[in-house]
């Protein structure tokens, strides 16, 4: 398998090295296992979400959450459907954050939390 893209790479990587352990995700406080098969499937099926809302290839998302695994869930979902990922801090104030919104033209934007939701709304 030539890999040439970021799916690609994730696809090469969950199918030819799958691991039982591949990511530690944190729940409840507790940090538990994630399979490579499992964060694939949810880089799928968030991939075809986005999808079914009727992104379109070249469509920019942002994410407006900390580094961790959700986070890289939310960006190869968006690579998987075509468009591109507007990484935004979580610890922006609502001005910058309307700012980049505007200028990147992001359709959409995945959120960590309510206060990031927040956030968001009050744009």
């Amino acid at each position: 398998m030539r890999v040439e893209t970021l799916p690609q790479l994730l696809f090469f990587a969950t199918r030819k090295q799958p691991n039982p352990k591949a990511f530690q995700r944190k729940v409840n406080g507790v940090y538990e296992a994630l399979p490579a098969s499992a964060f694939e499937r949810l880089c799928l099926e968030t991939g075809l979400g986005l999808r079914s809302l009727g992104l379109a290839p070249g469509d920019r998302i942002a994410i407006l959450a900390r580094s961790g695994v959700d986070w890289a869930v939310c960006d190869f979902a968006i690579q998987l459907a075509g468009g591109l990922s507007v990484p935004i801090y979580p610890t922006l104030l609502t001005g910058p954050i309307a700012r980049i919104l505007e200028h990147a033209g992001c359709r959409a934007v995945f959120v960590e939390d309510d206060e990031q939701a927040a956030k968001v709304l009050s744009l």
